[in-house]
């Protein structure tokens, strides 16, 4: 197994500590090793096999968008270590799971920052394409683990958020 790296800790203390974890996250998150259950959030499900499959995705994601927008890259140059990069994954994942939940915080937070974003340059439709940048780097590492069912969760997730913060801009 590959070593999960400082925001795969993070997104496993996340995953771990939200108030939901008790009631519906699988048992193999909640610390079991029988995973037989049945996978109540395919969300989190999803970031838990990433992890476990790539350690941290950040490369893997922001590969993905520098290919698709290279005038993106540039916004990163004094990102040498890409703590930035990891901090914005973490901060997106975390409202992934916000908004699959108690909606706390998620919608407001993405609508402030995709209000940051276009002032340094990042046009919202671009800001909003990071959200499928990543659900494709994830289909990509999970393969045939990418099921009907996940795919489905991660539809309605970045339909419904996207509905939201477009209200709230």
């Amino acid at each position: 197994m590959l070593p999960i790296g400082l925001l795969g800790q993070n997104i496993l203390a996340a995953m771990a500590n939200w108030p939901r974890a008790e009631t519906n996250l699988p048992k193999m998150i909640r610390g079991s090793k029988d995973v037989s259950d049945t996978i109540a959030d395919p969300i989190s499900h999803t970031l838990e096999m990433v992890v476990e499959k790539c350690g941290d995705p950040t490369s893997l994601v922001y590969k993905r968008l520098f290919t698709q927008y290279p005038e993106l890259e540039p916004l990163f140059m004094l990102d040498k270590d890409d703590s930035a990069k990891g901090n914005m994954l973490s901060q997106i994942l975390e409202c992934f799971l916000d908004f699959s939940g108690n909606r706390h915080y998620a919608a407001n937070l993405i609508s402030c920052e995709r209000i940051n974003h276009e002032n340094i340059g990042v046009p919202h439709e671009t800001f909003d394409t990071f959200f499928t940048t990543i659900i494709d780097t994830f289909k990509d590492v999970l393969g045939d683990d990418w099921t009907p069912q996940i795919d489905k969760a991660w539809v309605t997730l970045i339909t419904d958020l996207s509905i939201s913060i477009d209200e709230k801009t």
